[in-house]
C-alpha cells in the first residue's frame, strides 16, 4: 500500500492508501481518485519530493535505456504506527473538483468559500462542512471538462445557468427534483436572477461545443496554464474515460536478471559515484574490490572480484545496440525464452515435455517459475484512450518515472513455422479487409505491421487464458498475455505467446498457473479449449461474422467464446478470429488446429 498526502511541505495532512500498482494505472499523477471524505487528483512528478526516496528507487536496464531515464520510482509504505507514517514516502494528492454542494441548504460554491473548516490544520483530513448548516457534510460536484489533451477543471456552473448574461452577485444553488434518476432530475439555479437548468443533455458535447480548453493541469500546480483552445467534453467525476494511462513494460532477462545484477542495480547510484570520467581501469578496478570487500559480497554472490568487476561495467557500460522500439526488446525476450534454461535471481525457465498429438503445432513450452516485470507509465490520456493528444507527467523533464515491479509466473507457448506456414496458405485472402482496418486504425503506429499470425496467436492465447482462468482458479483479470509476433518483413520470424500472472508483493504468485504447462495437464487444457471454441452461444452469427463494425477489428469474436478483462489484452479486444483456430462448419481446414479436432 501508498500512504499519500495532501496540502503544502508545512502542513502535509494523511489522507488514504491506495495499492502501489496503482500508481501505474488508475491512480496515477493526474488521476481522480477518491478516500474517505477526499475527492483529490494525483500530483505530478514535478512536486514529488525525491531527494529522500532512494530506498523506493527500482532499475530495469531495458526500460532506462529504452526511456532515457536514470531510474523509476515504486512508492510502497503500509501505515502501521507513527514511525512509518514518518518514514513513508509521501505523495501529494490536492482537492479537485473544487465545487462542492451542500444536500440540506442546496447552496453550490467553491469549497474555499461554502466550507466552513476549509483550509484547518488537522491530522487527518476531515470531511468538509457547509458553514451555513451545522455539521452537513459537504459533497463535491459530480460533473468536471476536459480535453484530449489531459487538461482538466471544474465545471463552469455560472455559464451553465446564465448562458453569458450578466448577474450581479449570482448564488448558485443545486437540487434533486427526483422526477427520474436520470440528469434531468439535477437542477441548478441561481437564486438571485431566478434563472434555471437542468443537467439534462450536460454530457452530450454538442451541448458544449462553443466552449473551449483553459488548458489548465491542476496535477502539475494550480498555476499551470496554456493556451489550449481545443473542445471540451464533460465528464462524470468516476467515468471510466476520466483517466487512460501510457504504459510501457519489460521482463528482467538475462544478462540483467542474475543475482549480481540484481545487487549492482539495488547499489547503482553507490556505484555510479565511485568513478569519474576518463578513470583509468586499474583504479574502477579497485573501487570495485573495496566495494566487493565492505559488502562480503564473495560469499553472497558466489562469484570472485574479477567476475563482479566484469559484471559492474557491463552494467554501466550498457548495452552497445541502440533501442530504437518495444518490439527490439521484445525480441530479446523471445530470444531469452526459446534459449536454454535459466536459473536466474529474476527469470528462470524450465523446458517442458510436449505430447505428442501436440507436437505438430507447438515447438517449444516453457515453464516460466520465475519472472520479474517492470511497468512504467509515461504519459496519460483522457476521454480517448487512442487520441494523438497525451498529458505530462510533469512540467520539467525529469529523470525517472513511477513505475511498478511485478514477480510472478507463466507458460511460454512456441507455434510450428511449418504449421503456421501450411495455415498461411490455407486462409488464402480472409485477412485482408481486416488489414486495411488494422492499417487505418490507431494500432498499427502503436503495435507495428499486421501479419495473418498475429491473428492467430493473438487468437489462441485469448481461448488459454479463458481456459486457464477456469482451471486454475485465477481471476481472469490476473491473468495477462505477452504476444511475439513478428510482421512478415522482419528477418527475425517470431510466434510465440507467454501467459502469465504477477502480482505487486514480493512473494510473487504460488505456482498454480506453471503447473499448467506440463506435458498431460497442457495437453488437458488444449482439448478442452478447442472443444469449447468450436460452438459460440452466439453461433451462428459469430461464426459466420467477417463485417468490421466501427473500430471493431475482429471477425468471429464476440463477450461469449473470445474477450478477455482489456487489462489482460496487449491488443484491446482486437485482431481476433475464433475461426483461426478452429475452423467453421463446412470449412474446418481454416483452422490451425484443424487436425487435432479431427
Amino acid at each position: 500500500m501508498a500512504v499519500f498526502t495532501a496540502g503544502n511541505k508545512k502542513h502535509i495532512k494523511y489522507v488514504g492508501e491506495i495499492r502501489k500498482s496503482k500508481l501505474t494505472n488508475s491512480a496515477g499523477c493526474g488521476a481522480l481518485v477518491e478516500f474517505p471524505g477526499f475527492s483529490g487528483i494525483m500530483g505530478g512528478q514535478n512536486l514529488w519530493d525525491v531527494s529522500k526516496a532512494g530506498k523506493f528507487r527500482i532499475h530495469e536496464k531495458t526500460l532506462e535505456d529504452f526511456l532515457k531515464k536514470e531510474y523509476f520510482l515504486q512508492v510502497s509504505s503500509e501505515l502501521q504506527n507513527k514511525k512509518v507514517y514518518e518514514e513513508a514516502y509521501k505523495i501529494p494528492v490536492f482537492r479537485f473538483p473544487e465545487y462542492y454542494f451542500c444536500p440540506s441548504c442546496h447552496e453550490l460554491d467553491y469549497a474555499r468559500r461554502l466550507a466552513k473548516n476549509f483550509g484547518t490544520n488537522t491530522d487527518m483530513i476531515d470531511p468538509l462542512l457547509c458553514s451555513r448548516c451545522k455539521n452537513v457534510e459537504l459533497i463535491p460536484s459530480r460533473f468536471v471538462m476536459a480535453c484530449e489533451n489531459g487538461h482538466i477543471e471544474d465545471f463552469p456552473y455560472q455559464w451553465w445557468v446564465h448562458r453569458g448574461e450578466k448577474c450581479d452577485n449570482p448564488r448558485l444553488m443545486l437540487e434533486y427534483k427526483g422526477y427520474t434518476g436520470g440528469l434531468e432530475g439535477i437542477v441548478v439555479s441561481c437564486a438571485t436572477c431566478k434563472k434555471a437548468n437542468s443537467m439534462k443533455n450536460v454530457l452530450n458535447k454538442e451541448t458544449t461545443r462553443t466552449l473551449r480548453c483553459n488548458g489548465k493541469s491542476p496535477w502539475l500546480g494550480k498555476t499551470v496554464q496554456c493556451n489550449c483552445g481545443k473542445e471540451v467534453r464533460v465528464l462524470l467525476r468516476g467515468a471510466t474515460n476520466m483517466y487512460f494511462p501510457d504504459t510501457i513494460s519489460a521482463l528482467t532477462i538475462p544478462p540483467w536478471s542474475t543475482t549480481v545484477q540484481k545487487v549492482i542495480a539495488e547499489n547503482l547510484e553507490i556505484l555510479k559515484s565511485m568513478f569519474f570520467e576518463g578513470m583509468p581501469e586499474e583504479y574502477r578496478r579497485k573501487a570495485t574490490d573495496n566495494f566487493f570487500e565492505q559488502h562480503d559480497l564473495q560469499e553472497y554472490l558466489h562469484c570472485s572480484k574479477e567476475d563482479f568487476f566484469a559484471q559492474v561495467m557491463l552494467r554501466l557500460g550498457g548495452n552497445n545496440a541502440i533501442i530504437k522500439e518495444a518490439s527490439d526488446f521484445q525480441k530479446d525476450e523471445y530470444r531469452a525464452f526459446i534459449g536454454p534454461d535459466v536459473d536466474d535471481e529474476m527469470f528462470k525457465t524450465v523446458s517442458a515435455e510436449i505430447d505428442e498429438e501436440l507436437l505438430p503445432f507447438i515447438q517449444t513450452v516453457k515453464l516460466v517459475k520465475r519472472i520479474r516485470k517492470v511497468n512504467v507509465l509515461t504519459s496519460f490520456k483522457r476521454i480517448d484512450a487512442f487520441s494523438n493528444g497525451s498529458a505530462p507527467l510533469s512540467n520539467k523533464a525529469e529523470k525517472w518515472l513511477p513505475a511498478t515491479e511485478m514477480l510472478g509466473e507463466g507458460i511460454f507457448i512456441e507455434f510450428s513455422k511449418e504449421c503456421i506456414e501450411n495455415w498461411e496458405l490455407r486462409v488464402g485472402s480472409r485477412y485482408d479487409a481486416m488489414q486495411l482496418k488494422y492499417n487505418d486504425s490507431h494500432l498499427g503506429p502503436r503495435f507495428g505491421s499486421f501479419s495473418k499470425k498475429m491473428v492467430l496467436a493473438h487468437s489462441i492465447s485469448h481461448l488459454i487464458m479463458r481456459e486457464l482462468a477456469y482451471t486454475c482458479g485465477y481471476d481472469a483479470a490476473s491473468i495477462s498475455e505477452r504476444l511475439y509476433v513478428s510482421d512478415d518483413k522482419s528477418d527475425a520470424w517470431m510466434a510465440g505467446v507467454l501467459i502469465y500472472t504477477t502480482t505487486s508483493c514480493s512473494d510473487g504468485s504460488l505456482g498454480g498457473l506453471v503447473r499448467l504447462g506440463q506435458k498431460d495437464r497442457l495437453k488437458k487444457v488444449i482439448d478442452s479449449m478447442l472443444k469449447k471454441a468450436v460452438w459460440c452461444s452466439n453461433d451462428p452469427i459469430c461464426v459466420e461474422s467477417e463485417e468490421l463494425v466501427d473500430d471493431a477489428i475482429n471477425y468471429a469474436a464476440c463477450h461469449a467464446c473470445m474477450f478477455v478483462p482489456e487489462i489482460s489484452c496487449e491488443y484491446a479486444n482486437k485482431v481476433l478470429d475464433r475461426v483461426a483456430v478452429v475452423g467453421k462448419p463446412g470449412n474446418e481446414e481454416m483452422g490451425y488446429f484443424c487436425d487435432l479436432l479431427k
